[in-house]
């Protein structure tokens, strides 16, 4: 069983593969957050985790899904966990966050298996996405198909070790992590996790392609009318709508002005 979230489309194509390779179900939590997200293991099933850093940590929608994730297995044996996280180029103290997360589970039911941690970590490079501030953006063309190159080849080795059971921590930290993570990290989820400063421009032609983009449905779209962010809280600032749009009509505030846009293509 795979859990996974995904907003430009690179983590989504990082869990197919390895739902393909290894035989597991794939689910995205996104349409299952507002469910009981309980779930039945089947003999033998393994858990695993996929979804995008978002400021050097899970995405917050991923650590709300895992504190309300109920698992109900066969004789109550823990799984066997992992987890699986696409990145542009570091990871900070994702996974202790991860690991903290899974440890402070609580039981939702009776028979819930908690108390396990991720025994196998990996990371995939993947193209950055993220164009929210000032310096970052979409990497060139060239480097960005060499990322995925590499993914290719990257995970197809990562899915026989999740089939053989293999423990361990094959992630890329970055110089600082511990920086990144707690101080930097720290303020992107106080002030720069919002739908405020999203808006259309003139260029805007009503196609709604955005509103079908957005995997938290976030956006209000009816036919020829202009798309308006509803503010419910559950934006990722993944910028999947930004990407999506043909007419790079989706501005956030002025921090993306005359930045690249990306969609994941194989």
């Amino acid at each position: 069983m795979i859990f996974y979230l995904s907003g430009t489309g690179n983590t989504h194509w990082v869990a197919e593969q390895l739902a393909e390779m290894t035989g597991n179900r794939l689910i995205d939590i996104a349409k299952e957050l507002d469910g009981p997200c309980r779930y039945e293991l089947q003999e033998n099933e393994s858990v695993g985790f996929c979804f995008p850093i978002h400021a050097w940590r899970p995405p917050m929608l991923m650590r709300r899904f895992i504190s309300q994730l109920t698992l109900v297995g066969p004789n109550d044996h823990k799984p066997y966990c992992w987890s699986v996280f696409t990145m542009g180029d570091s990871a900070g103290l994702a996974v202790d966050y991860l690991q903290q997360d899974l440890v402070e589970r609580q039981s939702h039911c009776e028979g819930d298996i908690v108390g396990f941690q991720a025994q196998l970590v990996a990371s995939v490079a993947m193209p950055n996405t993220y164009v929210g501030m000032p310096g970052m953006d979409v990497d060139a063309e060239e480097l960005a198909e060499k990322k995925k190159k590499a993914a290719a080849k990257r995970v197809p080795i990562l899915a026989e070790r999740i089939k053989n059971h293999e423990q361990g921590v094959d992630v890329v930290r970055g110089k600082f992590p511990w920086f990144t993570s707690k101080v930097i990290g720290s303020g992107f989820v106080k002030g720069a996790i919002d739908d405020k400063a999203f808006h259309v421009t003139e260029s805007c032609i009503r196609c709604g392609q955005c509103a079908s983009a957005c995997p938290v449905d976030n956006i209000e779209f009816t036919e020829g009318s202009t798309p308006q962010w509803k503010h419910n809280g559950l934006c990722m600032t993944c910028f999947a709508c930004y990407h999506r749009c043909p007419k790079h009509a989706i501005a956030y505030g002025n921090r993306t002005k005359n930045k690249g846009q990306y969609r994941f293509c194989c």
